[in-house]
């Protein structure tokens, strides 16, 4: 493994610079993993996020680019309680209270895990050849909510 380590702070973390890629478009290093081709630029925010360089184009780019934390500002602990307790049937409000934000924030995570679903699925799932789909499941979930609906407007 290929580690670096920030000047300022030699104690303090190491950065495994094989897990990243350069994202600049224009650069003949793009995308592609343990190159050589990274250093640890420096740290920024309050949870001292690296910010990499690029040696072959120079640009540089956060640890984060390209996941769904990408420029949301509280830690990665309360992103995943918030979408724990969403994907749990929890509301926004009560999420929002649960984890100590505000409601926009949890909407705005809402959205950035919601886009980043989606283009994963549209990357990754392409050009499948099924036989069967098995969706039991959902259908039992969805059989429950309806007659869990009914029942209320029976009564």
């Amino acid at each position: 493994m290929f580690f670096d380590v920030h000047p300022r702070h030699r104690d303090a973390f190491v950065v495994d610079l094989l897990q990243f890629a350069c994202p600049n478009e224009k650069c003949d290093d793009r995308g592609l993993r343990g190159k050589g081709n990274l250093r640890l630029h420096d740290t920024y925010g309050s949870q001292e996020w690296s910010r990499l360089k690029c040696t072959t184009c120079g640009r540089t780019f956060s640890e984060r680019r390209g996941t769904p934390l990408f420029r949301i500002h509280i830690t990665e602990d309360k992103v995943v309680q918030i979408l724990s307790l969403l994907s749990r049937g929890g509301s926004i409000r009560s999420t929002a209270e649960a984890v100590g934000v505000d409601k926009d924030t949890v909407l705005h995570v809402l959205k950035v895990a919601g886009e980043h679903a989606r283009e994963f699925n549209e990357h990754m799932l392409k050009n499948l050849h099924v036989d069967q789909v098995q969706a039991d499941e959902i259908f039992t979930f969805v059989k429950k909510r309806r007659a869990a609906r009914n029942a209320k407007v029976k009564r």
